[in-house]
């Protein structure tokens, strides 16, 4: 029940934005909303000092407020926001593309792990650069052409490129959703 408050009255968004957010994006296993929130539903059922918080993690009614915590038991999982946009690759594909901010994260689309290897495209890569790695699919981000200031549309003309699906995904709370797009290379 908090945590669909929480997401109707966006107290703990609120005061996560509060806080500036200074770790490496590579090393963060939960978001600062995901910390306040844990705080926030701690306080809630009791638990007051933070050393408490190993506790919740067994603590079935948190496992239930917390989307970070699993159900079986709390073992903490590692989200994986862009779990939805791999689902729109090819099953069978071996290599894909992966052009994102440099605060993106590939490694949602190496799984399943040991069979599919992702290879980063930079904006200014040439067509011919891109065939050269025998790329067929990519993955990439809206928001770094908002970025860089690229229209999307002349890079998958430059590129020969066309999407084939897209998915709508908040990586970070801070950027808040933004478009991802699985686009083909045509031959």
């Amino acid at each position: 029940m908090a945590w669909s408050t929480d997401r109707v009255i966006g107290l703990t968004r609120r005061l996560a934005a509060c806080f500036t957010d200074a770790r490496h994006p590579a090393f963060v296993e939960h978001e600062v909303q995901t910390l306040v929130m844990q705080r926030v539903v701690g306080i809630a059922l009791g638990y007051e000092d933070l050393i408490d918080h190993d506790e919740l993690r067994h603590d079935p009614v948190m496992a239930t407020h917390d989307p970070v915590l699993a159900v079986d038991g709390g073992t903490p999982v590692r989200a994986d926001p862009l779990a939805s946009v791999r689902a729109l690759l090819p099953p069978d594909l071996k290599v894909v593309g992966f052009l994102g901010t440099g605060d993106d994260l590939d490694i949602s689309f190496w799984r399943p792990y040991g069979t599919r290897h992702v290879e980063p495209i930079l904006l200014s890569d040439s067509l011919e650069f891109i065939r050269v790695r025998k790329l067929r699919y990519a993955v990439i981000s809206s928001l770094q052409f908002e970025l860089e200031g690229v229209a999307f549309e002349e890079w998958l003309t430059r590129t020969h490129a066309e999407v084939v699906a897209s998915d709508t995904v908040t990586v970070r709370v801070s950027t808040g959703p933004q478009k991802w797009f699985i686009v083909r290379f045509k031959e």
